[in-house]
């Protein structure tokens, strides 16, 4: 996942959704309280958890709307939250200069991840087994490893000399992988926290890079008008995608590592009428397939008329989502490339600062500018909306 930063509140709008009569909005916070900044699933998709007003969080039961617990401690905005891959804590990074484990079920605090207060986190991420924790945009520019279960750290990586960007784990934990504004992107020991490999080939920043979901490669996208393809054993490039003509934006693999969905920036574009204003419609903000193995070209998925700034295979890759800029969040077909439906919300601004369940069945959204969650059904398209409204004031 671009992702981390944002008129009115909804109230029930069930005739505009699908003329469901029994399809209001999943609301879950006090629009004067500062609105809700992020949500993320349980990795059984019981349960969300979203980042409430400005320092608050709290996880909610999906089939019942019920609030579970509600987690205080951070003293400054939330920037990014998650669930440890067994469900049993909660990660969360915040403006005050910590990162915070959470007991799940006790509701209450296990460790503050401060480290002298220079930790001022912008993405965090448990590794696949939840033993350890990685954080990065710190302060002073180093990503930290930390053991999940007693808090301290275990490795400073220090070598990049810019504010880092991501640093997912690897499928199996072993390995971590940087970005940073220096345009370096480098693989990690995760015990030792030496280099693995040194990735050189991008000119200009690099906005997204991941693991293939079977460990071998990795996808860098970068504003030098290039994705690469890389693997991880040699650090070697395979492929270099071109296609956004002002750079690549955000890149994502299907589930298979058989695949890849982009976005960019666009190549310029011509004037269409959106609801009756105006509108830069920008053939280049589509969105592309590829095959990862050969580089090809597979579909464009066209439809989104500003930049998309958000892309990913929905669980079984059958369907890819993205979010644009131009309010809206759309569900393809891999396949055809075919757009099977537009989710598009008449708050005003609907917002990928969301998450889908591990089994890819439900979609959650802030809508709003964070003034609702909408929780929707994706066995089904259109997806219906899954449950009653809940307003909490």
């Amino acid at each position: 996942m671009k992702h981390i930063f944002y008129n009115v509140f909804v109230f029930c709008l069930l005739a505009c959704f699908l003329q469901a009569e029994d399809a209001p909005v999943f609301v879950d916070l006090d629009p004067g309280n500062g609105g809700i900044g992020h949500v993320a699933f349980s990795p059984d998709g019981t349960q969300i958890v979203t980042s409430y007003g400005l320092n608050t969080l709290r996880t909610w039961d999906v089939k019942s709307g019920k609030n579970l617990q509600e987690f205080v401690g951070h003293t400054s905005g939330i920037q990014s939250v998650t669930f440890s891959s067994d469900g049993k804590k909660i990660l969360s990074a915040a403006l005050d200069k910590t990162v915070r484990i959470w007991d799940v079920e006790a509701g209450k605090e296990l460790h503050t991840l401060d480290e002298g207060g220079t930790v001022s986190s912008f993405e965090i991420a448990f590794s696949p087994d939840g033993k350890k924790i990685v954080t990065t945009g710190s302060n002073d520019t180093n990503v930290r490893i930390w053991d999940a279960d007693t808090g301290k750290v275990l490795q400073k990586l220090d070598r990049i000399t810019a504010r880092i960007w991501r640093s997912p784990f690897s499928p199996d934990g072993k390995k971590v992988l940087t970005t940073s504004n220096d345009v370096s992107l480098y693989i990690w020991d995760a015990e030792s926290g030496e280099v693995l490999h040194e990735l050189d080939g991008h000119e200009m920043w690099i906005y997204s890079a991941s693991f293939s979901p079977d460990g071998k490669k990795i996808l860098s996208a970068s504003q030098d008008q290039t994705a690469r393809i890389w693997d991880v054993e040699s650090g070697k490039t395979l492929q270099i995608l071109k296609g956004h003509g002002n750079g690549f934006w955000d890149a994502a693999w299907s589930p298979d590592s058989k695949k890849i969905v982009t976005s960019g920036y666009g190549e310029g574009g011509i004037r269409v009428q959106v609801d009756g204003q105006n509108e830069q419609k920008n053939p280049g903000h589509m969105c592309r397939i590829w095959d990862a193995e050969s580089g090809k070209e597979l579909q464009e998925l066209e439809g989104h008329i500003y930049r998309v700034s958000f892309v990913a295979f929905l669980p079984g890759g059958k369907n890819i989502i993205t979010e644009g800029e131009d309010r809206t969040v759309r569900i393809w077909d891999v396949e055809s490339g075919k757009e099977l439906q537009n989710l598009k919300s008449t708050s005003g601004s609907i917002d990928f600062h969301g998450d889908f369940s591990a089994d890819g069945k439900k979609l959650a959204l802030i809508e709003g500018m964070g003034m609702s969650v909408r929780i929707w059904d994706l066995e089904r398209l259109p997806p219906p909306l899954v449950r009653p409204a809940i307003r909490d004031f």
